[in-house]
């Protein structure tokens, strides 16, 4: 599922729409992607040395 498509699903839109693309899709979860740019003011703000993603 891509942005157009998840746009029509849920009421965000940007800068409040954390989500790419969608992989998988069950009643019981969801498994999704973002892309976070090194350029996003928020991450150079907050987390000025270093950044910490866990799956």
């Amino acid at each position: 599922m891509n942005t157009e498509e998840i746009k029509k699903l849920l009421p965000h839109r940007d800068p409040f729409l954390f989500i790419d693309k969608v992989n998988e899709i069950s009643m019981e979860h969801v498994v999704a992607e973002r892309f976070v740019s090194p350029m996003n003011l928020f991450l150079k703000v907050i987390f000025q040395a270093s950044l910490l993603c866990q799956e």
